[in-house]
């Protein structure tokens, strides 16, 4: 049974996240299972964020420990491939991570998904993530704001414990946001 979410605000109120860290059976094996919510309303335009989000290369300047991210390919349906190297803290080891991407746009709104798809690119010398799911929402607000809201649910490559995992949330994800905000300021839409 999944815990309770805890429910924190960062940078003075502005962000706010949603996390739990549990642990879930499936066929007869225990799996770690990390989840986070983090949402704010930026001063920024919502075509400056989805362009950082859209730019793979961008991701590792918002994505902590994250060495490299880059777009691998295009795959039908409008979907695409990305891979991401992380340079993960001890007692973590170094992994790697394929997510097939998906977009879906509505009027004043884009959703961005996506799901790793481990088997879809070369192993590499370093652990690889099978479970992770990640969502952007970019919601346009008023007076060129937009409100962001980023969703993963994940499983690390190692089990480490709850406690440590932890001390990464609720700043963790907070970081990711106001970094991913960060970069969309200094996109230029001329």
């Amino acid at each position: 049974m999944a815990q309770e979410w805890d429910i924190d605000k960062t940078e003075n109120g502005s962000i706010t996240v949603k996390s739990r860290v549990f642990n879930q059976e499936n066929d007869g094996k225990k799996s770690q299972i990390v989840q986070y919510e983090a949402s704010t309303i930026a001063d920024v335009d919502i075509s400056q964020l989805l362009k950082v989000i859209k730019d793979a290369s961008k991701h590792k300047y918002f994505s902590e420990d994250t060495e490299e991210s880059k777009k691998l390919r295009d795959l039908p349906n409008g979907e695409w491939l990305v891979y991401y190297l992380v340079d993960a803290p001890f007692p973590i080891p170094n992994n790697d991570l394929i997510v097939k991407m998906s977009m879906i746009e509505g009027v004043d709104e884009v959703s961005l998904y996506g799901t790793a798809v481990p088997d879809m690119y070369k192993m590499e010398d370093v652990k690889r993530m099978t479970y992770y799911n990640i969502s952007y929402e970019i919601k346009k607000i008023e007076d060129g704001k937009s409100e962001l809201i980023t969703k993963v649910s994940m499983t690390p490559v190692t089990k480490a414990p709850d406690f440590l995992v932890k001390t990464w949330l609720p700043d963790g994800p907070s970081d990711i946001v106001k970094n991913i905000i960060i970069e969309a300021k200094k996109v230029n839409l001329d």
